[in-house]
């Protein structure tokens, strides 16, 4: 199925043009396991990830909220927004729990309502 103009607009903000490929950065494992030791400098880690010409980077709705004006630019990372939480990293572990659950963090509703303030 062919993609809409839309989201062949947004795929291209993402995807690198000669390659069609996209380095994106996981950020948001603090959303599950808290900070993790390195990471705890978000500016910083964002800084050294648009340094790295990193393409886009997923983060929480705190930290694009905490950190939208280091993001914002053609020289910086998309966004890549994670919205939902899941306990399943810690399923059979010793914090652990029987089984795993997901839920929503906030709405996309709530997510661009927060960012436009």
């Amino acid at each position: 199925m062919p993609f809409s103009t839309g989201k062949h607009m947004r795929l291209a903000r993402l995807l690198h043009p000669r390659s069609g490929r996209v380095l994106g950065l996981a950020f948001d494992h603090a959303i599950q396991l808290g900070p993790l030791p390195g990471m705890e400098d978000a500016a910083a880690v964002i800084e050294d990830a648009a340094a790295a010409g990193v393409d886009a980077m997923i983060l929480t709705p705190g930290l694009l909220g905490r950190y939208a004006d280091r993001l914002g630019g053609r020289d910086r990372p998309a966004v890549i927004l994670r919205l939902d939480h899941t306990t399943m990293w810690r399923v059979g572990s010793e914090t652990g729990y029987d089984q795993g659950d997901t839920q929503l963090v906030c709405s996309v509703d709530d997510a661009l309502a927060a960012l436009h303030g």
